[in-house]
Protein backbone atom coordinates (compact mmCIF):
# COMPACT_ATOMS: atom_id res chain seq x y z
CA UNK A 1 0.00 0.00 0.00
CA UNK A 2 1.03 3.82 -0.82
CA UNK A 3 -0.22 6.22 1.53
CA UNK A 4 0.02 10.23 1.26
CA UNK A 5 -1.76 13.39 2.85
CA UNK A 6 -2.08 16.52 0.86
CA UNK A 7 0.65 18.62 1.52
CA UNK A 8 -1.22 21.96 3.56
CA UNK A 9 0.33 24.85 1.02
CA UNK A 10 -0.88 23.23 -2.38
CA UNK A 11 -4.02 21.59 -1.61
CA UNK A 12 -4.75 22.41 1.46
CA UNK A 13 -7.79 24.02 2.85
CA UNK A 14 -8.69 26.09 5.78
CA UNK A 15 -11.55 25.44 7.18
CA UNK A 16 -11.26 27.26 10.62
CA UNK A 17 -9.34 30.66 10.92
CA UNK A 18 -7.85 32.43 13.74
CA UNK A 19 -10.72 34.82 13.80
CA UNK A 20 -13.55 32.21 13.20
CA UNK A 21 -11.71 30.55 16.12
CA UNK A 22 -11.62 33.15 18.45
CA UNK A 23 -15.34 33.75 17.49
CA UNK A 24 -16.32 30.16 18.33
CA UNK A 25 -14.25 29.51 21.32
CA UNK A 26 -13.96 30.77 24.96
CA UNK A 27 -10.49 29.72 24.98
CA UNK A 28 -9.33 31.06 21.54
CA UNK A 29 -7.99 27.88 20.76
CA UNK A 30 -9.82 24.15 20.30
CA UNK A 31 -8.07 21.84 22.31
CA UNK A 32 -8.89 18.49 21.67
CA UNK A 33 -10.04 16.87 17.63
CA UNK A 34 -13.29 18.46 16.19
CA UNK A 35 -15.94 15.48 16.20
CA UNK A 36 -19.01 15.38 14.06
CA UNK A 37 -22.12 15.13 16.66
CA UNK A 38 -24.53 14.32 14.32
CA UNK A 39 -24.72 14.06 10.04
CA UNK A 40 -27.30 15.51 8.92
CA UNK A 41 -27.93 18.33 9.52
CA UNK A 42 -24.10 18.39 10.95
CA UNK A 43 -23.37 19.35 14.12
CA UNK A 44 -19.41 19.79 15.42
CA UNK A 45 -18.55 19.45 19.10
CA UNK A 46 -15.13 21.44 19.52
CA UNK A 47 -13.69 21.33 22.52
CA UNK A 48 -11.50 24.49 23.94
CA UNK A 49 -9.69 25.46 27.73
CA UNK A 50 -9.06 28.74 29.14
CA UNK A 51 -6.69 29.70 31.92
CA UNK A 52 -7.56 32.64 33.90
CA UNK A 53 -7.32 34.12 37.43
CA UNK A 54 -5.54 30.83 38.72
CA UNK A 55 -8.41 28.92 37.41
CA UNK A 56 -9.25 26.46 34.39
CA UNK A 57 -12.63 27.17 32.78
CA UNK A 58 -13.72 24.09 30.07
CA UNK A 59 -15.99 24.57 27.19
CA UNK A 60 -17.51 22.75 24.15
CA UNK A 61 -18.86 24.67 21.37
CA UNK A 62 -21.63 23.21 19.38
CA UNK A 63 -21.43 24.18 15.90
CA UNK A 64 -24.28 23.60 13.14
CA UNK A 65 -23.52 24.00 9.81
CA UNK A 66 -20.85 22.40 7.37
CA UNK A 67 -17.16 23.58 7.89
CA UNK A 68 -15.96 25.76 5.20
CA UNK A 69 -18.98 27.90 4.92
CA UNK A 70 -19.98 29.23 8.14
CA UNK A 71 -21.96 32.20 7.33
CA UNK A 72 -25.23 31.21 8.42
CA UNK A 73 -24.02 28.57 11.44
CA UNK A 74 -25.52 28.42 14.44
CA UNK A 75 -23.49 28.04 17.52
CA UNK A 76 -23.97 27.60 21.29
CA UNK A 77 -20.56 27.31 23.88
CA UNK A 78 -21.52 24.98 26.73
CA UNK A 79 -19.64 24.57 30.08
CA UNK A 80 -18.70 21.29 31.04
CA UNK A 81 -21.23 21.05 34.01
CA UNK A 82 -23.89 21.68 31.34
CA UNK A 83 -22.54 19.15 29.03
CA UNK A 84 -22.05 16.47 31.23
CA UNK A 85 -24.25 15.23 33.99
CA UNK A 86 -22.67 12.81 36.99
CA UNK A 87 -24.96 10.20 38.50
CA UNK A 88 -25.67 9.96 41.87
CA UNK A 89 -23.05 7.37 42.42
CA UNK A 90 -20.29 9.66 41.52
CA UNK A 91 -21.68 12.91 43.22
CA UNK A 92 -19.02 12.89 46.11
CA UNK A 93 -16.22 12.01 44.16
CA UNK A 94 -13.66 13.22 41.98
CA UNK A 95 -13.99 12.52 38.51
CA UNK A 96 -11.88 15.06 36.59
CA UNK A 97 -11.95 17.58 33.81
CA UNK A 98 -13.05 16.18 30.75
CA UNK A 99 -12.75 17.40 26.82
CA UNK A 100 -14.51 15.37 24.25
CA UNK A 101 -12.07 13.68 22.13
CA UNK A 102 -13.86 11.30 19.80
CA UNK A 103 -17.24 9.66 19.79
CA UNK A 104 -18.86 6.09 18.66
CA UNK A 105 -22.04 5.81 16.78
CA UNK A 106 -24.68 3.67 17.90
CA UNK A 107 -28.15 3.18 17.00
CA UNK A 108 -29.50 3.82 20.80
CA UNK A 109 -27.31 6.74 21.63
CA UNK A 110 -24.19 8.09 21.57
CA UNK A 111 -20.61 6.92 23.02
CA UNK A 112 -18.18 10.29 23.76
CA UNK A 113 -14.66 9.31 24.91
CA UNK A 114 -13.11 11.93 27.32
CA UNK A 115 -9.59 12.90 27.75
CA UNK A 116 -10.04 13.24 31.56
CA UNK A 117 -7.26 15.29 33.85
CA UNK A 118 -7.12 15.80 37.18
CA UNK A 119 -8.86 12.50 37.62
CA UNK A 120 -6.98 11.05 40.48
CA UNK A 121 -8.91 10.95 43.92
CA UNK A 122 -7.25 14.10 45.72
CA UNK A 123 -6.02 15.66 41.90
CA UNK A 124 -7.33 19.42 41.74
CA UNK A 125 -6.07 22.23 38.89
CA UNK A 126 -3.25 23.78 40.89
CA UNK A 127 -1.96 20.62 42.67
CA UNK A 128 1.37 20.63 43.00
CA UNK A 129 4.40 20.18 41.16
CA UNK A 130 7.14 17.81 40.39
CA UNK A 131 10.34 17.45 39.03
CA UNK A 132 10.62 15.10 36.34
CA UNK A 133 13.55 14.19 33.81
CA UNK A 134 15.38 17.44 35.83
CA UNK A 135 12.60 19.68 34.68
CA UNK A 136 8.96 20.90 36.44
CA UNK A 137 6.23 19.80 35.44
CA UNK A 138 2.82 21.33 36.71
CA UNK A 139 0.20 19.36 34.95
CA UNK A 140 -2.68 17.90 34.14
CA UNK A 141 -2.15 15.61 37.33
CA UNK A 142 -3.61 12.03 36.77
CA UNK A 143 -5.09 11.69 33.46
CA UNK A 144 -7.19 9.09 32.44
CA UNK A 145 -9.61 8.11 29.30
CA UNK A 146 -13.49 7.99 30.42
CA UNK A 147 -16.76 7.54 28.78
CA UNK A 148 -20.57 9.55 28.59
CA UNK A 149 -23.35 8.27 27.08
CA UNK A 150 -25.66 10.31 25.01
CA UNK A 151 -29.24 8.69 24.41
CA UNK A 152 -30.79 8.79 21.01
CA UNK A 153 -33.60 10.85 22.25
CA UNK A 154 -31.64 13.61 23.51
CA UNK A 155 -29.67 13.25 20.39
CA UNK A 156 -32.85 13.71 18.27
CA UNK A 157 -34.31 16.72 20.26
CA UNK A 158 -31.45 18.43 20.28
CA UNK A 159 -30.61 18.15 24.36
CA UNK A 160 -26.88 17.62 23.86
CA UNK A 161 -26.20 16.55 27.73
CA UNK A 162 -23.99 13.72 27.94
CA UNK A 163 -24.54 11.35 31.15
CA UNK A 164 -21.26 10.91 32.34
CA UNK A 165 -19.80 7.09 33.17
CA UNK A 166 -16.69 6.85 34.34
CA UNK A 167 -13.12 6.21 33.98
CA UNK A 168 -12.11 3.56 31.96
CA UNK A 169 -8.38 3.54 31.45
CA UNK A 170 -5.62 5.19 33.23
CA UNK A 171 -1.55 4.91 32.84
CA UNK A 172 0.86 2.23 34.01
CA UNK A 173 2.77 4.33 36.12
CA UNK A 174 2.22 6.28 39.86
CA UNK A 175 3.61 10.01 38.90
CA UNK A 176 1.28 12.80 39.68
CA UNK A 177 1.21 14.57 36.23
CA UNK A 178 1.69 12.63 32.96
CA UNK A 179 -1.18 13.30 29.57
CA UNK A 180 -2.41 10.08 27.88
CA UNK A 181 -3.34 12.43 25.25
CA UNK A 182 -6.22 10.42 23.42
CA UNK A 183 -8.46 9.42 21.81
CA UNK A 184 -8.54 7.01 18.60
CA UNK A 185 -11.12 4.69 18.84
CA UNK A 186 -12.07 1.22 16.45
CA UNK A 187 -13.80 -1.55 16.10
CA UNK A 188 -12.47 -4.72 15.70
CA UNK A 189 -12.75 -8.04 15.88
CA UNK A 190 -10.18 -10.92 17.57
CA UNK A 191 -11.45 -14.72 18.42
CA UNK A 192 -14.94 -14.09 17.08
CA UNK A 193 -15.49 -10.98 19.73
CA UNK A 194 -16.43 -7.98 18.52
CA UNK A 195 -13.83 -5.35 20.46
CA UNK A 196 -14.31 -1.57 20.47
CA UNK A 197 -10.78 -0.36 21.19
CA UNK A 198 -8.74 3.44 22.45
CA UNK A 199 -5.79 4.05 22.25
CA UNK A 200 -3.81 6.57 24.51
CA UNK A 201 -0.23 7.82 25.66
CA UNK A 202 1.46 5.39 28.68
CA UNK A 203 4.34 5.96 30.85
CA UNK A 204 7.25 3.67 32.45
CA UNK A 205 8.83 5.73 35.21
CA UNK A 206 10.64 5.44 38.68
CA UNK A 207 10.68 7.66 41.64
CA UNK A 208 14.03 8.71 42.78
CA UNK A 209 16.05 11.21 45.51
CA UNK A 210 16.28 13.67 42.28
CA UNK A 211 12.37 13.50 41.49
CA UNK A 212 10.72 11.26 38.70
CA UNK A 213 12.62 9.72 35.62
CA UNK A 214 10.54 8.73 32.72
CA UNK A 215 12.16 5.81 31.08
CA UNK A 216 9.71 5.44 27.97
CA UNK A 217 6.30 7.05 27.31
CA UNK A 218 4.67 4.78 24.58
CA UNK A 219 1.13 4.21 22.64
CA UNK A 220 -1.02 1.85 24.68
CA UNK A 221 -3.68 -0.08 23.52
CA UNK A 222 -7.29 -0.95 25.75
CA UNK A 223 -10.40 -2.83 24.75
CA UNK A 224 -13.76 -4.00 25.68
CA UNK A 225 -16.66 -5.65 24.39
CA UNK A 226 -18.43 -3.33 22.42
CA UNK A 227 -21.97 -5.29 23.13
CA UNK A 228 -21.05 -5.06 27.00
CA UNK A 229 -19.61 -1.34 26.74
CA UNK A 230 -22.91 -0.40 25.15
CA UNK A 231 -25.22 -2.42 27.65
CA UNK A 232 -23.71 -0.72 30.31
CA UNK A 233 -23.66 2.48 28.97
CA UNK A 234 -27.83 2.43 28.32
CA UNK A 235 -27.16 1.39 32.11
CA UNK A 236 -25.03 4.27 33.09
CA UNK A 237 -22.62 2.07 34.23
CA UNK A 238 -18.79 1.40 32.58
CA UNK A 239 -18.06 -1.56 32.25
CA UNK A 240 -14.79 -3.54 32.15
CA UNK A 241 -11.60 -2.44 29.79
CA UNK A 242 -8.25 -4.19 29.76
CA UNK A 243 -4.79 -2.92 28.46
CA UNK A 244 -2.32 -4.73 26.17
CA UNK A 245 0.61 -5.90 27.71
CA UNK A 246 2.44 -8.23 24.82
CA UNK A 247 0.24 -10.57 24.36
CA UNK A 248 -1.66 -10.53 27.75
CA UNK A 249 -4.56 -8.06 28.59
CA UNK A 250 -4.58 -6.51 31.79
CA UNK A 251 -6.42 -4.22 33.44
CA UNK A 252 -7.12 -0.58 32.05
CA UNK A 253 -6.99 1.04 35.27
CA UNK A 254 -3.66 1.13 36.63
CA UNK A 255 -2.48 -2.47 35.02
CA UNK A 256 0.65 -2.79 33.26
CA UNK A 257 0.99 -2.04 29.45
CA UNK A 258 3.30 -2.44 26.49
CA UNK A 259 3.79 0.23 23.66
CA UNK A 260 1.85 -0.90 20.51
CA UNK A 261 3.69 1.04 17.69
CA UNK A 262 6.93 -0.98 16.19
CA UNK A 263 10.84 0.54 16.31
CA UNK A 264 11.66 1.83 13.75
CA UNK A 265 14.99 3.86 11.64
CA UNK A 266 14.16 6.97 11.69
CA UNK A 267 16.02 10.29 12.68
CA UNK A 268 13.29 11.38 14.83
CA UNK A 269 14.04 9.44 18.20
CA UNK A 270 10.16 10.06 18.94
CA UNK A 271 9.42 8.36 15.95
CA UNK A 272 12.18 5.83 16.08
CA UNK A 273 10.80 4.30 19.44
CA UNK A 274 7.09 5.38 18.85
CA UNK A 275 6.93 8.21 21.40
CA UNK A 276 3.92 9.41 19.36
CA UNK A 277 1.00 12.15 20.19
CA UNK A 278 -2.55 10.50 19.95
CA UNK A 279 -4.69 13.15 20.38
CA UNK A 280 -6.00 11.70 16.92
CA UNK A 281 -7.61 8.80 15.10
CA UNK A 282 -8.09 5.91 13.03
CA UNK A 283 -9.91 4.62 10.32
CA UNK A 284 -11.06 1.53 8.88
CA UNK A 285 -10.51 1.52 5.27
CA UNK A 286 -12.74 -1.08 3.82
CA UNK A 287 -12.20 -1.04 0.79
CA UNK A 288 -8.32 -2.29 1.64
CA UNK A 289 -9.47 -3.90 4.50
CA UNK A 290 -7.11 -1.88 6.63
CA UNK A 291 -7.35 0.32 9.95
CA UNK A 292 -5.08 3.27 9.55
CA UNK A 293 -3.57 5.28 12.45
CA UNK A 294 -2.70 9.30 12.38
CA UNK A 295 -0.67 10.13 15.01
CA UNK A 296 1.89 13.10 15.30
CA UNK A 297 5.11 14.76 16.98
CA UNK A 298 5.10 18.38 17.58
CA UNK A 299 8.23 20.54 17.00
CA UNK A 300 11.82 20.38 18.39
CA UNK A 301 13.55 23.21 17.86
CA UNK A 302 16.33 23.49 16.01
CA UNK A 303 16.52 19.12 15.96
CA UNK A 304 13.00 17.80 14.67
CA UNK A 305 9.82 19.11 12.55
CA UNK A 306 6.32 18.88 13.86
CA UNK A 307 5.16 16.26 11.52
CA UNK A 308 1.68 13.69 10.70
CA UNK A 309 3.34 9.93 11.70
CA UNK A 310 1.01 7.18 9.73
CA UNK A 311 0.86 3.65 10.83
CA UNK A 312 -1.23 0.99 9.01
CA UNK A 313 -2.80 -2.40 10.82
CA UNK A 314 -4.73 -5.34 8.51
CA UNK A 315 -6.08 -6.55 12.66
CA UNK A 316 -6.50 -3.96 15.10
CA UNK A 317 -3.56 -5.38 16.87
CA UNK A 318 -0.12 -5.60 15.25
CA UNK A 319 1.00 -2.31 13.70
CA UNK A 320 3.15 -1.43 10.92
CA UNK A 321 5.15 2.04 10.47
CA UNK A 322 4.13 3.56 6.85
CA UNK A 323 5.57 7.39 6.52
CA UNK A 324 5.50 10.77 7.46
CA UNK A 325 4.13 14.15 6.15
CA UNK A 326 3.96 17.79 6.08
CA UNK A 327 7.37 18.34 8.05
CA UNK A 328 7.15 22.01 9.37
CA UNK A 329 9.69 24.08 11.51
CA UNK A 330 8.31 27.27 11.05
CA UNK A 331 5.94 27.27 14.04
CA UNK A 332 5.77 27.35 17.73
CA UNK A 333 3.89 24.06 18.41
CA UNK A 334 2.65 22.75 14.98
CA UNK A 335 0.24 20.10 14.75
CA UNK A 336 -2.38 18.64 16.81
CA UNK A 337 -5.41 17.17 17.32
CA UNK A 338 -6.37 15.14 14.55
CA UNK A 339 -9.68 13.65 13.50
CA UNK A 340 -10.46 11.55 10.44
CA UNK A 341 -13.46 11.26 8.13
CA UNK A 342 -14.44 8.70 6.13
CA UNK A 343 -17.80 7.24 4.27
CA UNK A 344 -20.78 7.48 6.60
CA UNK A 345 -18.96 10.47 8.91
CA UNK A 346 -18.27 13.25 5.94
CA UNK A 347 -18.44 16.88 5.84
CA UNK A 348 -20.58 16.81 2.33
CA UNK A 349 -18.10 14.69 0.18
CA UNK A 350 -17.64 10.78 0.05
CA UNK A 351 -13.65 11.40 0.08
CA UNK A 352 -11.28 10.70 3.25
CA UNK A 353 -9.61 13.51 4.86
CA UNK A 354 -8.02 15.04 8.42
CA UNK A 355 -9.15 17.76 10.00
CA UNK A 356 -6.10 19.10 11.68
CA UNK A 357 -4.90 21.85 14.23
CA UNK A 358 -2.12 23.85 13.23
CA UNK A 359 0.08 26.01 15.71
CA UNK A 360 -2.37 26.86 18.08
CA UNK A 361 0.42 28.92 19.93
CA UNK A 362 0.94 31.33 17.48
CA UNK A 363 -1.54 33.98 15.98
CA UNK A 364 -1.24 31.86 12.46
CA UNK A 365 -3.55 29.52 14.14
CA UNK A 366 -5.99 27.41 12.18
CA UNK A 367 -7.59 24.37 10.87
CA UNK A 368 -6.89 22.78 8.06
CA UNK A 369 -8.71 19.93 6.06
CA UNK A 370 -5.91 17.56 4.06
CA UNK A 371 -7.09 14.50 1.95
CA UNK A 372 -5.61 11.66 2.99
CA UNK A 373 -4.63 9.02 -0.78
CA UNK A 374 -4.75 5.36 0.10
CA UNK A 375 -3.66 3.12 -3.28
CA UNK A 376 -1.89 -0.02 -4.17
CA UNK A 377 1.86 0.42 -5.16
Amino acid sequence: MKFSIQDHKEAGTIVLDSALIDQLTRGNIIDAPITLLRESPPVWILPTAMQQNGKIYLSHTLLKGYLGDLSDAEYAVINEFELFSVPDHLSNKNIGRHWITNLYHHEDGILAFLHSEYAGDDDYFGMPSIICNGRRVFAPGRSAISLAWLPRDRLDNDLFNFIYLGCIATYSASIPHFNVSGTPVFVNFDQGVCYINILFDDVHCTLGSDGWNIKNIFVSQARAPIADVIAGAKKGEITHWRKRNGEEWNDAIGGIARGILPSVEHPDHRIACGELIVHSDVAYIERYGIFVLVAYVLVQKDLNPSCLVIYSSTDGLNWKFESTFNERMDCKKGWSYVKMFDKGRRNGDRSLYCLVGWDYGKDGRCVYRLAMQISEY
